[in-house]
């Protein structure tokens, strides 16, 4: 019989490790509310941090449990599927975008962002304070 162990090592935890994910509560939680309050949030630090796992075995679940459809995208070494998803959004937003007129205020970002990518649509719907 093979010993199974809680913790993966250096591969991240996945979606189907959320019954033995645990420990990270709090940030599980702040994580999941700026998720669900801003249009866009962005989590980054030092790799190892565990930012793969958090999405993985406690965000993913828990808002496909509340109904919504998750995509994931990751940003660093080219894989071809990486780029098809990447291709895809990118596409999906180029629709969308063409029915939103820009913030007056966004508008030096076609002068610094000649290639429409996925910074400059997020940065596009950005209102200023």
């Amino acid at each position: 019989m093979q010993k199974t162990y809680r913790y993966p090592g250096v591969k991240p935890f996945e979606i189907a490790d959320r019954d033995v994910f645990f420990g990270r509560d709090r940030d599980r939680d702040d994580l999941l509310g700026l998720v669900i309050l801003e249009k866009l949030v962005v989590l980054f630090g030092k790799s190892g941090y565990g930012k793969s796992s958090l999405l993985n075995a406690a965000i993913t679940p828990t808002l496909e449990e509340r109904g919504a459809t998750v995509l994931p995208v990751r940003f660093g070494s080219y894989t071809e599927v990486q780029t098809s998803l990447t291709a895809l959004l990118l596409r999906h937003l180029e629709i969308e975008a063409s029915g939103i007129p820009p913030v007056p205020e966004m508008a030096f970002l076609e002068k610094i962002c000649p290639e429409k990518t996925l910074w400059y649509h997020a940065k596009r719907r950005q209102k200023p304070d």
